[in-house]
């Protein structure tokens, strides 16, 4: 029987994970493979894997911040469901949509934002473990920040995983 992830409850409830102060500190040299196709102020995104962090970019200048949880490593009793690195364009976005696995049900998963294969960066209302590599290889945001990246987003924005 597949685990069924509820919503948490109004006291667990979700604060915004926005980081204003990581965006002051990130001085990171952006991939040749990553400035060859973002043009001019065009809206796109950097995920760092090591800081768990999303950065929402509009051109070279960081307009967000965002702690998140992307996927969690393997060891040798578990199977790796690590996020794949690599440079991406979305292709579908959904308001909501239900995500599942072998032994879990997600329905109505918020804000699914799909760039590679089944991997989306979604809002989660599972956890509140944002900072810590725990999915089970999407990049899991709180929702009310996966709404405000959703806003920001369409089709063909380029995602970048490092």
């Amino acid at each position: 029987m597949a685990n069924y992830y509820k919503r948490l409850t109004r006291i667990e409830r979700q604060l915004s994970q926005s980081t204003p102060d990581l965006a002051k500190k990130h001085n990171i040299l952006i991939s040749e493979r990553v400035t060859k196709i973002v043009v001019g102020d065009a809206v796109w995104i950097e995920v760092s894997l090591d800081e768990q962090v999303l950065y929402l970019y509009k051109g070279s200048e960081i307009i967000a911040a965002y702690h998140v949880s992307t996927g969690r490593p393997g060891n040798e009793r578990l199977k790796s469901m690590a996020t794949r690195p690599g440079v991406y364009r979305m292709y579908s976005l959904y308001k909501s949509y239900p995500m599942w696995g072998r032994d879990w049900w997600c329905p109505d998963v918020p804000y699914a934002m799909f760039f590679h294969r089944e991997f989306a960066i979604h809002g989660a209302y599972w956890h509140n473990d944002f900072g810590s590599p725990i999915s089970h290889g999407c990049v899991n945001m709180a929702e009310v920040d996966a709404g405000e990246v959703f806003t920001q987003v369409k089709k063909g924005t380029v995602v970048w995983v490092h």
